[in-house]
């Protein structure tokens, strides 16, 4: 029998603190926002540093709180008491802007299917494009709409000819309906060019269930714009696929659909709209059929009967119980083989796999290089008994590595006479349970421990140890503890230093 010695991890982080004097009070006028044409929405802010709470606020229109709205263009001062007296000013010149409006663009199919070839979206309200009827001169037309929201409210830009090259910069003049003037700007976008979608498999489903699958990858966009994938079958949508980051073209990504019946499906690829501009497809949305999307076709066939379903998720069982729970970290790309008869499959990002095969007895088997099944040992044996039964046979993993984690801190600034708080982090790189955790902190001998969470198993004279349960498969844990520093004014400028470690039970 190998016996092995529970590893220790120590990091040591010195951290430096220059305590502080206090300062003298003072007052900056920060601009939050500014004033557009003859509109009154400047709004402005006192910021105050130094000096002791608390702050009472004299403004030059009369107001007496921290922040003002509601203003027009004009030079605005305020006076800040302090609560022994103490007084600052500060003044501002809150200029008037023009009206002015962005938009980006949502490219059309070639040849200009809903109309024209472009589109020009872009959100707005008062600050920007000011009240609606908006008027300009060329070969454009611009609408002004409300979504229901009050942030809600957009401009679309259409032209009554023809656009100018993609690249151009187009910046149109307009007056809304107050006459103030402004500029809308934008940029004609480049034609639409779509991510390559590859069908990699299809699994087939026993006739009368859902279970059949896909898989596929989809490539970067050629021109970085991102985009929407639709899952249809003839006249039913059955909506828009989740890609594992914001949208597809971003990234290559491998999707994995395994709730599908026998029949023919389409994978429905359109331009995503502008981040932030969303809500808008609401009003122009182009997905609907006919409008700008590339669609990929394929057939998930129909078993012959009598065939049944396999399906589980693989695991990490950290807490050796042999039950699998929506917490447990998943073990992607591990290869699972079905015998007799040579089937195999691959779990997906979320350790899912699926095989539809005829009914019978099987074995079943788990490869991966790091982690193996440890519940009831390989093969498993598996039975299909009946037409479309679906049977689940979850995998427990137990990981074949020694564990790796990391340890940092952080921690506040720390002024003479006040409390002085740090943070402690364990982050667990690798799969499989850590065992017990010992995490220790030696604090300088300058300060005072006070309180800790969770609460240490230990303080003896300046170092706290914590006994912590096991960390799971990538998981992490983290302290707190707050210490207090001695109100000497003589410590200004003395380096503080904080020392932790953490050990496991595990090889690590």
């Amino acid at each position: 029998m190998r016996t092995t010695k529970p590893a220790c991890t120590l990091i040591a982080l010195i951290v430096l603190f220059s305590p502080s004097r206090s300062w003298a009070l003072a007052v900056q006028i920060n601009e939050d926002a500014p004033t557009v044409c003859t509109y009154q929405v400047g709004a402005l802010s006192a910021w105050v540093s130094g000096g002791t709470p608390p702050y009472s606020y004299a403004w030059s229109n009369g107001a007496t709180t921290e922040t003002i709205t509601g203003l027009g263009a004009g030079t605005y001062s305020v006076t800040v008491t302090d609560g022994l007296g103490e007084q600052a000013t500060d003044e501002h010149v809150l200029q008037q802007y023009p009206l002015y409006g962005g938009a980006a663009g949502l490219p059309n199919c070639p040849g200009g299917i809903m109309g024209s070839e472009f589109r020009m979206l872009g959100n707005t309200s008062v600050y920007a494009t000011g009240m609606a009827p908006i008027t300009i001169n060329g070969p454009y037309d611009v609408f002004h709409f409300n979504g229901g929201e009050s942030w809600q409210q957009g401009i679309y830009i259409q032209a009554t000819g023809s656009w100018p090259p993609p690249g151009t910069m187009v910046q149109l003049p307009f007056t809304d309906a107050t006459g103030c003037p402004g500029t809308i700007q934008f940029t004609i976008p480049q034609p639409p060019a779509y991510p390559e979608v590859e069908i990699l498999s299809v699994e087939p489903a026993c006739p009368g269930n859902a279970y059949g699958g896909v898989t596929f990858q989809t490539s970067v966009s050629p021109n970085q714009d991102g985009y929407y994938i639709e899952l249809i079958q003839g006249n039913s949508n059955y909506g828009t696929i989740d890609p594992p980051s914001n949208y597809f073209g971003e990234y290559p990504q491998t999707i994995t659909l395994s709730t599908l019946s026998p029949g023919d499906y389409g994978l429905r690829i359109y331009p995503r709209y502008p981040w932030g501009m969303d809500w808008m497809e609401d009003y122009f949305n182009v997905g609907f059929p006919g409008s700008c999307a590339d669609t990929v076709w394929f057939n998930v066939p129909a078993l012959a009967e009598p065939c049944a379903t396999l399906r589980g998720t693989v695991y990490m069982d950290d807490n050796q119980n042999c039950v699998f729970n929506a917490i447990e970290a998943r073990v992607p790309q591990s290869v699972i083989t079905v015998e007799p008869g040579g089937y195999t499959t691959l779990t997906g990002t979320d350790g899912y796999y699926q095989l539809n095969l005829p009914t019978g007895s099987y074995t079943l088997t788990q490869t991966a290089p790091d982690v193996q099944e440890h519940c009831v040992g390989a093969p498993i044996p598996v039975d299909l008994v009946f037409n479309g039964q679906a049977l689940t046979r979850d995998i427990g993993d137990t990981a074949l590595i020694a564990r790796d984690v990391e340890i940092a801190m952080g921690s506040a600034f720390a002024r003479p006479g006040f409390a002085y708080p740090a943070w402690i982090n364990v982050e667990h790189n690798t799969p499989g349970g850590t065992g017990t955790v010992t995490l220790t902190c030696t604090f300088d001998p300058v300060l005072s421990y006070t309180s800790a969470v969770p609460v240490p198993s230990s303080v003896v004279g300046n170092t706290i140890t914590w006994t912590l349960p096991q960390i799971g498969s990538f998981g992490s844990r983290s302290v707190s503890v707050q210490f207090l520093v001695p109100p000497d004014p003589g410590l200004l400028g003395t380096d503080l230093q904080l020392t932790a470690s953490v050990s496991i039970a595990q090889p690590e």
